[in-house]
């Protein structure tokens, strides 16, 4: 499989929980169905940053990525395959602990401190280093660009 096909896979499937399975028709229908047992108002609650998380950073980034990839070929460059697993399993754990702590927030069960707070602090770090990754891996291939056109770097 290319990277371009894995990049379009995760971005596919990022846009998918995003705007129908993990909001939209889940918590909409699970806020419906269970009215009479929910205890916080609708609106509120981490629920509705699962949106965000899975558009922006799933689908919106993977087409910034895919955008590049085919005009650099990011796949080349060293640490790809460390990026190519980090980010989107840092961003599949994120968007797990905040899917559990939304349906705890939602019947007023109590969370596990250590899980949600210990587990999404390791998330974000793995996120952040994933990100930091991206952008070595960027200026690299837009360097090796650069020398490959002649340009030289002014």
């Amino acid at each position: 499989m290319t990277a371009h096909h894995r990049i379009y896979w995760f971005r596919l499937c990022c846009a998918w929980l995003a705007l129908a399975g993990a909001v939209e028709l889940f918590f909409l229908g699970l806020t419906n169905a269970a009215a009479d047992r929910i205890v916080i108002a609708a609106g509120s609650g981490t629920y509705r940053i699962l949106h965000v998380h899975l558009l922006v950073m799933g689908f919106l980034f993977s087409l910034i990525l895919l955008m590049l990839e085919t005009r650099f070929r990011l796949s080349g460059q060293r640490g790809a395959r460390v990026f190519s697993v980090l980010y989107p399993a840092a961003l599949l754990v994120t968007v797990a602990l905040q899917f559990y702590k939304s349906i705890c927030q939602l019947f007023g069960y109590q969370t596990l401190a250590a899980v949600t707070h210990g587990g999404a602090t390791v998330a974000h770090t793995a996120l952040g280093v994933a990100l930091i990754l991206f952008l070595v891996m960027v200026y690299r291939a837009t360097a090796d660009a650069r020398s490959q056109s002649g340009d030289g770097g002014a």
